[in-house]
Protein backbone atom coordinates (compact mmCIF):
# COMPACT_ATOMS: atom_id res chain seq x y z
CA UNK A 1 0.00 0.00 0.00
CA UNK A 2 3.07 2.42 -0.07
CA UNK A 3 2.87 5.02 -2.88
CA UNK A 4 6.12 4.32 -4.41
CA UNK A 5 5.11 6.12 -7.54
CA UNK A 6 6.04 9.34 -5.59
CA UNK A 7 9.59 8.50 -5.84
CA UNK A 8 10.02 9.76 -9.49
CA UNK A 9 8.82 13.08 -8.67
CA UNK A 10 10.66 13.41 -5.22
CA UNK A 11 14.14 12.57 -7.56
CA UNK A 12 12.96 15.26 -10.15
CA UNK A 13 12.69 17.62 -7.75
CA UNK A 14 15.72 16.72 -6.01
CA UNK A 15 17.75 16.22 -9.09
CA UNK A 16 17.58 19.69 -10.28
CA UNK A 17 18.09 21.43 -6.12
CA UNK A 18 20.73 19.34 -4.54
CA UNK A 19 23.05 16.06 -5.06
CA UNK A 20 19.91 13.74 -5.46
CA UNK A 21 22.25 10.54 -5.29
CA UNK A 22 21.83 10.56 -1.50
CA UNK A 23 18.37 10.20 -2.03
CA UNK A 24 19.21 7.18 -4.33
CA UNK A 25 21.38 5.77 -1.74
CA UNK A 26 17.93 5.57 0.62
CA UNK A 27 15.96 4.33 -2.26
CA UNK A 28 17.85 0.95 -3.18
CA UNK A 29 18.56 0.29 0.64
CA UNK A 30 15.07 0.65 0.62
CA UNK A 31 14.51 -1.91 -2.55
CA UNK A 32 17.17 -4.29 -1.46
CA UNK A 33 15.80 -4.51 2.22
CA UNK A 34 12.12 -5.62 0.59
CA UNK A 35 14.00 -8.25 -2.20
CA UNK A 36 15.40 -9.72 0.35
CA UNK A 37 11.78 -10.37 2.16
CA UNK A 38 10.30 -11.24 -1.06
CA UNK A 39 8.82 -7.92 -1.74
CA UNK A 40 9.95 -6.52 -4.27
CA UNK A 41 7.30 -6.57 -7.14
CA UNK A 42 6.39 -5.10 -10.65
CA UNK A 43 5.60 -1.90 -8.70
CA UNK A 44 9.25 -1.57 -7.35
CA UNK A 45 10.35 -1.84 -10.60
CA UNK A 46 8.43 1.00 -12.26
CA UNK A 47 9.30 2.91 -9.22
CA UNK A 48 12.78 2.67 -9.82
CA UNK A 49 12.57 2.68 -13.49
CA UNK A 50 10.84 6.27 -13.18
CA UNK A 51 13.13 7.85 -10.61
CA UNK A 52 16.00 6.40 -12.67
CA UNK A 53 14.51 8.33 -15.92
CA UNK A 54 13.72 11.44 -13.80
CA UNK A 55 17.17 12.51 -12.96
CA UNK A 56 17.59 12.94 -16.68
CA UNK A 57 15.23 16.07 -16.57
CA UNK A 58 17.48 18.49 -15.71
CA UNK A 59 19.17 21.67 -17.47
CA UNK A 60 22.27 19.76 -17.95
CA UNK A 61 21.09 15.95 -18.99
CA UNK A 62 23.48 13.40 -18.57
CA UNK A 63 25.65 15.72 -17.45
CA UNK A 64 23.79 16.68 -14.60
CA UNK A 65 23.49 13.03 -13.69
CA UNK A 66 26.89 12.15 -13.56
CA UNK A 67 27.77 15.46 -11.68
CA UNK A 68 27.51 13.94 -8.12
CA UNK A 69 31.19 12.15 -9.61
CA UNK A 70 32.57 15.36 -10.12
CA UNK A 71 31.82 16.61 -6.39
CA UNK A 72 33.91 13.39 -5.27
CA UNK A 73 37.31 15.05 -6.33
CA UNK A 74 35.97 17.44 -3.20
CA UNK A 75 37.32 15.08 -0.61
CA UNK A 76 41.04 14.63 -1.87
CA UNK A 77 43.46 16.70 -0.20
CA UNK A 78 44.85 18.54 -2.91
CA UNK A 79 41.57 19.77 -4.16
CA UNK A 80 41.74 24.01 -3.36
CA UNK A 81 38.43 24.05 -2.33
CA UNK A 82 38.91 21.45 0.38
CA UNK A 83 41.70 22.77 1.62
CA UNK A 84 40.07 26.34 1.69
CA UNK A 85 36.48 25.91 2.77
CA UNK A 86 35.78 24.82 6.47
CA UNK A 87 33.04 23.00 6.18
CA UNK A 88 34.47 20.44 4.06
CA UNK A 89 36.62 19.88 7.21
CA UNK A 90 35.92 16.53 8.88
CA UNK A 91 34.33 17.63 12.32
CA UNK A 92 37.44 15.60 14.35
CA UNK A 93 39.69 17.51 13.07
CA UNK A 94 38.15 20.87 14.34
CA UNK A 95 40.03 21.90 17.53
CA UNK A 96 39.04 24.83 19.84
CA UNK A 97 41.15 28.10 19.44
CA UNK A 98 40.95 30.79 21.86
CA UNK A 99 41.17 33.90 19.13
CA UNK A 100 37.89 32.68 17.74
CA UNK A 101 35.16 31.86 20.45
CA UNK A 102 32.41 31.67 17.90
CA UNK A 103 32.83 28.40 17.70
CA UNK A 104 30.61 24.94 17.61
CA UNK A 105 31.37 22.75 20.24
CA UNK A 106 28.26 22.34 21.72
CA UNK A 107 26.64 21.05 18.39
CA UNK A 108 29.82 19.00 17.85
CA UNK A 109 29.39 17.74 21.38
CA UNK A 110 25.61 17.05 20.35
CA UNK A 111 26.76 15.24 17.19
CA UNK A 112 29.18 12.68 18.63
CA UNK A 113 26.30 12.16 21.30
CA UNK A 114 24.03 11.18 18.16
CA UNK A 115 26.96 9.23 16.45
CA UNK A 116 27.21 7.23 19.79
CA UNK A 117 23.82 5.92 19.74
CA UNK A 118 24.62 5.12 16.19
CA UNK A 119 27.07 2.93 17.25
CA UNK A 120 24.48 1.12 20.03
CA UNK A 121 22.09 1.00 17.79
CA UNK A 122 23.67 -1.20 15.40
CA UNK A 123 23.19 -4.48 16.91
CA UNK A 124 19.76 -4.13 17.81
CA UNK A 125 19.31 -3.26 13.83
CA UNK A 126 21.26 -6.40 13.03
CA UNK A 127 19.74 -8.69 15.74
CA UNK A 128 16.23 -7.69 13.92
CA UNK A 129 17.63 -7.40 10.82
CA UNK A 130 16.94 -4.54 9.45
CA UNK A 131 19.77 -4.41 6.90
CA UNK A 132 18.82 -1.39 4.54
CA UNK A 133 18.44 0.68 8.15
CA UNK A 134 22.00 -0.60 9.18
CA UNK A 135 23.54 0.07 6.18
CA UNK A 136 22.01 3.52 5.56
CA UNK A 137 23.30 4.55 9.15
CA UNK A 138 26.68 3.61 8.62
CA UNK A 139 26.62 5.12 5.36
CA UNK A 140 25.55 8.88 6.59
CA UNK A 141 26.80 8.38 9.87
CA UNK A 142 30.56 8.01 7.45
CA UNK A 143 29.54 11.24 5.85
CA UNK A 144 29.19 13.30 9.12
CA UNK A 145 32.97 12.13 9.98
CA UNK A 146 34.09 12.93 6.64
CA UNK A 147 32.49 16.99 6.56
CA UNK A 148 30.81 19.92 8.93
CA UNK A 149 28.86 20.02 5.89
CA UNK A 150 26.84 16.52 6.30
CA UNK A 151 25.88 16.57 10.22
CA UNK A 152 22.54 18.02 9.12
CA UNK A 153 22.21 15.15 6.69
CA UNK A 154 23.40 12.19 9.57
CA UNK A 155 20.86 14.10 11.89
CA UNK A 156 17.26 13.85 10.12
CA UNK A 157 18.62 9.61 8.99
CA UNK A 158 19.80 8.79 12.27
CA UNK A 159 17.36 9.89 14.79
CA UNK A 160 14.20 7.72 13.27
CA UNK A 161 16.66 4.60 12.64
CA UNK A 162 17.90 4.95 16.50
CA UNK A 163 14.75 5.52 17.56
CA UNK A 164 13.50 2.75 15.78
CA UNK A 165 16.33 0.62 17.27
CA UNK A 166 15.49 1.65 20.88
CA UNK A 167 11.90 0.38 20.55
CA UNK A 168 13.43 -3.08 20.62
CA UNK A 169 14.75 -2.58 24.02
CA UNK A 170 11.62 -1.63 25.98
CA UNK A 171 12.06 -0.50 29.35
CA UNK A 172 8.55 0.96 30.76
CA UNK A 173 10.53 3.08 33.22
CA UNK A 174 12.30 4.50 30.29
CA UNK A 175 8.74 5.26 28.42
CA UNK A 176 7.36 6.88 30.94
CA UNK A 177 10.24 9.41 31.95
CA UNK A 178 11.70 10.00 28.10
CA UNK A 179 9.31 11.53 26.00
CA UNK A 180 8.13 14.24 28.84
CA UNK A 181 11.80 14.91 28.98
CA UNK A 182 12.45 15.41 25.19
CA UNK A 183 9.57 17.55 25.11
CA UNK A 184 10.83 20.17 27.77
CA UNK A 185 14.09 19.88 26.64
CA UNK A 186 12.89 20.93 23.29
CA UNK A 187 10.68 23.26 24.07
CA UNK A 188 13.76 25.16 26.13
CA UNK A 189 15.98 24.60 22.89
CA UNK A 190 13.28 25.98 20.66
CA UNK A 191 12.97 29.31 22.69
CA UNK A 192 16.39 30.02 23.11
CA UNK A 193 16.95 29.41 19.82
CA UNK A 194 13.76 31.70 18.81
CA UNK A 195 14.79 34.65 21.33
CA UNK A 196 18.71 34.53 20.23
CA UNK A 197 20.27 33.07 23.36
CA UNK A 198 21.20 30.23 22.23
CA UNK A 199 23.32 32.10 19.56
CA UNK A 200 24.80 34.53 22.42
CA UNK A 201 25.46 31.55 24.67
CA UNK A 202 27.96 29.87 22.18
CA UNK A 203 29.47 33.46 21.72
CA UNK A 204 28.34 33.38 17.86
CA UNK A 205 28.02 36.80 16.18
CA UNK A 206 24.85 35.56 14.34
CA UNK A 207 21.59 36.00 15.78
CA UNK A 208 18.11 33.93 14.30
CA UNK A 209 15.75 37.16 12.72
CA UNK A 210 13.28 37.69 10.10
CA UNK A 211 14.94 40.74 8.34
CA UNK A 212 18.49 40.61 7.28
CA UNK A 213 21.39 41.12 9.51
CA UNK A 214 23.55 43.77 7.89
CA UNK A 215 26.16 42.59 10.68
CA UNK A 216 26.71 39.62 8.35
CA UNK A 217 26.16 39.61 5.01
CA UNK A 218 27.29 42.80 2.37
CA UNK A 219 24.43 44.23 1.87
CA UNK A 220 25.12 48.13 3.10
CA UNK A 221 28.55 47.54 0.70
CA UNK A 222 26.19 46.55 -2.30
CA UNK A 223 23.73 48.91 -2.16
CA UNK A 224 26.64 51.84 -1.63
CA UNK A 225 28.23 50.29 -5.23
CA UNK A 226 24.65 49.98 -6.67
CA UNK A 227 24.06 53.95 -5.34
CA UNK A 228 26.73 55.11 -6.48
CA UNK A 229 26.85 53.34 -9.74
CA UNK A 230 30.28 51.55 -9.47
CA UNK A 231 30.15 49.21 -12.45
CA UNK A 232 33.17 49.06 -13.91
CA UNK A 233 36.04 46.49 -13.42
CA UNK A 234 36.12 45.86 -9.54
CA UNK A 235 37.60 43.16 -7.30
CA UNK A 236 35.50 41.60 -4.79
CA UNK A 237 36.56 38.83 -2.27
CA UNK A 238 34.38 35.54 -2.02
CA UNK A 239 32.49 36.28 1.32
CA UNK A 240 30.79 39.48 -0.51
CA UNK A 241 30.09 38.18 -3.94
CA UNK A 242 26.61 36.71 -2.95
CA UNK A 243 25.65 40.10 -1.41
CA UNK A 244 26.14 41.61 -4.78
CA UNK A 245 24.76 39.21 -7.06
CA UNK A 246 21.63 40.27 -5.05
CA UNK A 247 22.09 44.15 -4.43
CA UNK A 248 24.09 45.27 -6.53
CA UNK A 249 22.84 43.85 -10.45
CA UNK A 250 24.09 46.61 -12.50
CA UNK A 251 27.57 45.54 -11.65
CA UNK A 252 30.09 42.95 -12.73
CA UNK A 253 31.00 40.05 -9.56
CA UNK A 254 34.52 39.28 -9.48
CA UNK A 255 33.68 35.89 -7.44
CA UNK A 256 30.81 34.32 -5.53
CA UNK A 257 30.07 31.20 -3.62
CA UNK A 258 29.12 29.01 -6.78
CA UNK A 259 32.26 27.69 -6.86
CA UNK A 260 31.56 24.99 -9.57
CA UNK A 261 30.89 28.12 -11.76
CA UNK A 262 34.18 29.65 -11.66
CA UNK A 263 36.09 26.26 -11.43
CA UNK A 264 39.40 25.54 -9.05
CA UNK A 265 41.56 27.01 -12.09
CA UNK A 266 39.85 30.54 -11.76
CA UNK A 267 39.47 29.70 -8.05
CA UNK A 268 43.26 29.49 -7.49
CA UNK A 269 44.47 32.09 -9.30
CA UNK A 270 41.72 34.41 -6.82
CA UNK A 271 42.96 32.75 -3.68
CA UNK A 272 46.77 34.35 -5.16
CA UNK A 273 45.40 37.18 -6.09
CA UNK A 274 43.56 37.71 -2.57
CA UNK A 275 46.94 37.22 -0.23
CA UNK A 276 48.38 40.22 0.95
CA UNK A 277 51.55 38.86 -1.06
CA UNK A 278 50.24 37.89 -4.30
CA UNK A 279 48.28 41.66 -4.16
CA UNK A 280 51.04 44.28 -4.90
CA UNK A 281 52.84 41.99 -8.02
CA UNK A 282 49.26 40.54 -9.76
CA UNK A 283 46.26 43.05 -9.44
CA UNK A 284 48.00 45.78 -11.59
CA UNK A 285 47.08 43.32 -14.92
CA UNK A 286 43.65 43.37 -13.78
CA UNK A 287 43.16 47.00 -13.98
CA UNK A 288 40.68 47.04 -10.95
CA UNK A 289 38.76 50.60 -10.82
CA UNK A 290 37.36 49.67 -7.20
CA UNK A 291 37.71 47.37 -4.80
CA UNK A 292 34.72 45.61 -2.08
CA UNK A 293 36.35 43.51 0.33
CA UNK A 294 35.38 41.79 3.48
CA UNK A 295 37.26 43.05 6.25
CA UNK A 296 36.41 40.44 8.78
CA UNK A 297 37.77 37.92 6.62
CA UNK A 298 40.62 39.51 4.81
CA UNK A 299 42.15 41.68 7.81
CA UNK A 300 45.65 41.67 6.12
CA UNK A 301 44.66 42.62 2.19
CA UNK A 302 42.43 45.53 3.86
CA UNK A 303 45.45 46.83 5.90
CA UNK A 304 47.77 46.36 2.69
CA UNK A 305 45.30 48.17 0.71
CA UNK A 306 44.45 51.35 3.49
CA UNK A 307 47.97 51.66 3.62
CA UNK A 308 48.65 51.77 -0.15
CA UNK A 309 48.45 55.84 -1.42
CA UNK A 310 47.07 54.15 -5.28
CA UNK A 311 43.85 53.43 -3.18
CA UNK A 312 41.53 55.80 -1.39
CA UNK A 313 38.34 54.70 1.09
CA UNK A 314 34.98 55.50 0.47
CA UNK A 315 33.12 53.29 2.41
CA UNK A 316 32.90 50.73 5.59
CA UNK A 317 30.64 49.32 7.48
CA UNK A 318 30.16 46.23 10.00
CA UNK A 319 30.90 43.46 7.05
CA UNK A 320 32.83 45.30 4.11
CA UNK A 321 34.85 48.02 2.87
CA UNK A 322 34.82 49.69 -0.68
CA UNK A 323 38.26 51.69 -2.07
CA UNK A 324 38.93 53.11 -5.63
CA UNK A 325 41.82 53.44 -7.46
CA UNK A 326 42.90 57.48 -6.85
CA UNK A 327 42.75 59.25 -10.47
CA UNK A 328 40.89 56.66 -11.48
CA UNK A 329 36.88 56.55 -13.16
CA UNK A 330 35.38 57.01 -9.56
CA UNK A 331 38.15 59.41 -7.82
CA UNK A 332 35.22 61.64 -7.47
CA UNK A 333 33.76 59.76 -4.54
CA UNK A 334 33.89 61.25 -1.32
CA UNK A 335 36.34 59.76 1.44
CA UNK A 336 35.10 57.57 3.96
CA UNK A 337 34.65 59.56 7.41
CA UNK A 338 36.44 57.94 10.59
CA UNK A 339 35.22 58.04 13.96
CA UNK A 340 36.38 60.90 15.42
CA UNK A 341 38.61 60.75 18.52
CA UNK A 342 37.57 59.92 22.31
CA UNK A 343 38.96 62.98 25.11
CA UNK A 344 39.99 61.82 28.75
CA UNK A 345 36.85 62.81 30.32
CA UNK A 346 34.79 60.93 27.77
CA UNK A 347 37.07 58.09 27.79
CA UNK A 348 36.49 57.92 31.13
CA UNK A 349 32.80 58.09 31.47
CA UNK A 350 32.63 55.98 29.30
CA UNK A 351 34.65 52.80 30.81
CA UNK A 352 32.65 53.69 33.84
CA UNK A 353 29.75 52.99 32.18
CA UNK A 354 30.53 49.45 31.12
CA UNK A 355 29.47 47.43 34.16
CA UNK A 356 29.11 43.85 33.80
CA UNK A 357 26.57 41.76 35.63
CA UNK A 358 27.34 38.32 36.45
CA UNK A 359 24.79 37.57 38.72
CA UNK A 360 23.47 34.34 38.77
CA UNK A 361 20.20 35.73 37.79
CA UNK A 362 21.84 38.16 34.99
CA UNK A 363 23.45 34.47 33.61
CA UNK A 364 20.40 32.62 33.76
CA UNK A 365 18.38 35.22 31.44
CA UNK A 366 21.01 35.77 29.56
CA UNK A 367 21.37 31.72 28.65
CA UNK A 368 17.77 31.37 28.59
CA UNK A 369 16.62 34.55 27.29
CA UNK A 370 18.96 36.16 25.29
CA UNK A 371 17.91 39.88 27.84
CA UNK A 372 21.10 41.57 26.61
CA UNK A 373 21.72 42.90 22.83
CA UNK A 374 24.69 41.07 21.29
CA UNK A 375 27.78 43.25 20.14
CA UNK A 376 26.16 44.81 16.69
CA UNK A 377 27.90 47.29 13.94
CA UNK A 378 29.98 49.02 16.18
CA UNK A 379 31.97 45.78 17.94
CA UNK A 380 32.72 44.93 13.88
CA UNK A 381 33.08 48.60 13.12
CA UNK A 382 35.79 48.95 15.23
CA UNK A 383 37.39 45.82 14.93
CA UNK A 384 37.89 46.64 11.63
CA UNK A 385 39.50 49.66 12.37
CA UNK A 386 42.01 47.96 14.96
CA UNK A 387 42.67 45.31 13.11
CA UNK A 388 43.67 47.58 10.27
CA UNK A 389 45.78 49.94 12.98
CA UNK A 390 43.76 52.95 12.49
CA UNK A 391 43.49 52.56 16.59
CA UNK A 392 42.11 56.08 17.13
CA UNK A 393 39.37 55.75 15.16
CA UNK A 394 38.77 52.42 16.69
CA UNK A 395 38.12 53.68 20.22
CA UNK A 396 34.67 55.16 19.35
CA UNK A 397 32.86 52.24 18.20
CA UNK A 398 34.22 50.27 20.62
CA UNK A 399 33.24 51.83 23.45
CA UNK A 400 29.91 51.85 21.79
CA UNK A 401 29.90 48.73 21.75
CA UNK A 402 30.83 47.60 24.93
CA UNK A 403 28.47 49.94 26.63
CA UNK A 404 25.61 48.31 24.62
CA UNK A 405 26.75 45.25 25.46
CA UNK A 406 28.45 44.82 28.81
CA UNK A 407 27.94 41.41 29.13
CA UNK A 408 29.30 40.09 26.10
CA UNK A 409 33.32 39.73 27.08
CA UNK A 410 34.10 40.37 23.65
CA UNK A 411 34.00 43.77 23.13
CA UNK A 412 36.11 44.62 26.10
CA UNK A 413 38.55 42.00 25.16
CA UNK A 414 39.02 44.15 21.96
CA UNK A 415 38.89 47.39 23.47
CA UNK A 416 41.65 45.73 26.11
CA UNK A 417 43.65 44.71 22.97
CA UNK A 418 43.15 48.53 21.70
CA UNK A 419 44.53 50.29 25.01
CA UNK A 420 47.64 47.61 24.90
CA UNK A 421 48.56 48.72 21.65
CA UNK A 422 47.84 51.97 22.44
CA UNK A 423 50.10 51.52 25.80
CA UNK A 424 47.33 53.30 28.18
CA UNK A 425 48.47 50.39 30.83
CA UNK A 426 45.43 51.25 33.38
CA UNK A 427 42.51 51.21 30.88
CA UNK A 428 43.75 48.05 29.36
CA UNK A 429 43.65 45.85 32.60
CA UNK A 430 40.65 47.82 33.41
CA UNK A 431 39.12 45.94 30.07
CA UNK A 432 40.83 42.75 30.86
CA UNK A 433 39.34 42.52 34.44
CA UNK A 434 35.91 43.17 32.78
CA UNK A 435 36.65 40.28 30.42
CA UNK A 436 37.82 38.09 33.35
CA UNK A 437 34.54 38.75 35.47
CA UNK A 438 32.51 37.14 32.38
CA UNK A 439 35.17 34.41 31.16
CA UNK A 440 37.35 32.99 34.37
CA UNK A 441 39.37 31.25 32.39
CA UNK A 442 40.22 33.68 29.68
CA UNK A 443 44.40 33.22 29.71
CA UNK A 444 44.84 36.26 27.86
CA UNK A 445 43.10 38.23 29.73
CA UNK A 446 44.49 36.86 33.13
CA UNK A 447 48.69 37.72 31.72
CA UNK A 448 47.37 40.92 30.45
CA UNK A 449 45.93 42.01 33.72
CA UNK A 450 49.75 40.21 35.03
CA UNK A 451 51.56 42.47 33.62
CA UNK A 452 49.66 45.42 34.11
CA UNK A 453 50.80 44.92 37.91
CA UNK A 454 54.08 44.69 36.93
CA UNK A 455 53.92 47.85 35.91
CA UNK A 456 52.58 48.80 39.27
CA UNK A 457 49.51 50.25 36.99
CA UNK A 458 47.19 47.49 37.47
CA UNK A 459 45.49 47.34 40.39
CA UNK A 460 44.21 43.81 41.78
CA UNK A 461 42.90 41.44 39.76
CA UNK A 462 39.54 40.18 40.53
CA UNK A 463 38.92 36.43 41.94
CA UNK A 464 37.87 34.00 38.97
Amino acid sequence: RRPLWLLAPIQLVWANTHVFVLGWALVLAAAAQDASCGRFDRRWRNALLASGAAIFLNPYGWKGVVYPLVLLARLSGDDAFGQEISELASPFSLASDPRFPWGIGLQLGCWKLLLLGALLAVPLLLRSRRWADLAVLLAFAGLSASAVRNLPLFVVVALPLIGEAATRWRSPRLERWLAPTLFVAASVLALRVADGAFYAAGRRSVRMRVDVDATQLAVQTADFLERNGLNGRGFNNLDVGGALLWRHPSGAVFIDGRNEVSGEAFFRRYLALSSPDGWPRLAPSWDFEYVALGHRTAPRLAGVLLADPTWRLVHYDAVALVLVRVGGRYDALPSATLPARVGDDERRRALDAVRPDVSASARLGRWLLGTEAAPAEAHFVGTFLLMTGQRHAAERPLLDAARLSPNHYETSNNLGALYWRMERWEDAARCYRNVLLLEPGNELARRRVREAEGKGLGGRMPSP
